[in-house]
């Protein structure tokens, strides 16, 4: 187990100790990538993968990853395609898994670190929180409004069920 090296790194173990998860926000001030905000200590404190979402104001998507923690307490269960009606008020959010090449890359360097430093385990499970278009469709979905795509990260793994 590898102490923290600076202050961020103290926060999050700090914030994971206390409230059993800290979210991290990710913003490109170049506006290239959507900004993401994703979770740390999933595994710890519930058992399960930790989740990010994408395209959204990221205070928004900040209290999102709050109440998924909330939802997983609750006995929610993250797995490929699982639906929640519970994160917003007008339209589902499908839980994706999160593809294994996006699991050691840019997008969730600090739970990678948290998970495997800090806790010794191997990181190899976390999910995204999809949104759909105004019409309920979903990225992956036939129809999905043109001008929303790119507008959340593509994470998730390639397999549409049948």
């Amino acid at each position: 187990m590898a102490a923290a090296s600076n202050e961020i790194e103290k926060d999050i173990v700090r914030y994971v100790d206390s409230h059993g998860f800290f979210v991290m926000g990710v913003f490109d001030p170049d506006h290239k990538t959507p900004d993401f905000a994703y979770s740390i200590g999933f595994l710890k404190s519930l058992g399960q993968g930790d989740v990010l979402i994408s395209g959204l104001d990221l205070k928004m998507m900040k209290r999102l990853v709050n109440d998924m923690y909330s939802l997983c307490r609750e006995g929610f269960q993250l797995t490929d395609f699982a639906r929640t009606s519970e994160l917003f008020s007008s339209f589902d959010c499908v839980i994706r898994a999160i593809a294994p090449q996006y699991l050691r890359g840019e997008y969730l360097t600090s739970a990678l670190w948290y998970s495997e430093s800090v806790d010794g385990v191997p990181f190899s499970d976390a999910y995204q929180l999809v949104w759909p278009d105004k019409a309920g469709i979903f990225p992956w979905e036939e129809g999905f409004s043109d001008s929303l795509v790119g507008a959340q990260l593509a994470l998730w793994r390639e397999e549409i069920p049948a």
